[in-house]
């Protein structure tokens, strides 16, 4: 730096650290919108996903279809007990009605031979009617399918 004076030093200098609070000023301001542009351009993502969604799905009001009562005898080691189960299946696809009326004898069939293997402290309780409705539920996919129903109602359970 031979041949400079002090005056050039001290401009420059002071041009160095403008130079930097001006950069320090606009950082955020920069960051900022760029803050926002991403929280805008998420935002379009979610909400076209959830359009897309609604459109691809749309929700079919569910139907109901009554099955006959099934009277079975329960695997009871003590006095035998009977089990009376009328139920009812919960289905939003159309096609689950003819389904289910072709496959009637395979899903009566296929419902009354897991009957007849529960025991009766297999029924007691809520925890009990839960895992006989999802046991119910599997069974009646797998004898109808690719049908598929969504649930089972109980409309009557009886144990004597």
């Amino acid at each position: 730096m031979a041949g400079e004076s002090p005056h050039d030093l001290e401009f420059v200098e002071a041009a160095k650290v403008t130079g930097a609070r001006t950069r320090s000023k606009l950082v955020w301001p920069v960051s900022i919108v760029l803050l926002a542009i991403a929280i805008g351009v998420g935002f379009i993502a979610v909400t076209a996903r959830e359009k897309k969604a609604a459109v691809a799905s749309p929700q079919l009001a569910p139907f109901f279809l009554d099955l006959p009562a099934i009277k079975v005898n329960l695997a009871s080691l003590e006095r035998p007990q009977v089990l009376t189960l009328a139920i009812s299946l919960e289905a939003t696809d159309p096609a689950s009605p003819e389904a289910v009326q072709t496959a009637m004898p395979h899903l009566l069939d296929s419902l009354q031979t897991h009957l007849r293997e529960l025991r009766p402290a297999e029924l007691q309780g809520s925890a009990g009617l839960f895992r006989l409705r999802e046991e119910l539920v599997k069974r009646v996919n797998l004898a109808i399918a690719p049908s598929r129903v969504r649930a089972v109602l109980v409309r009557d359970l009886l144990v004597q």
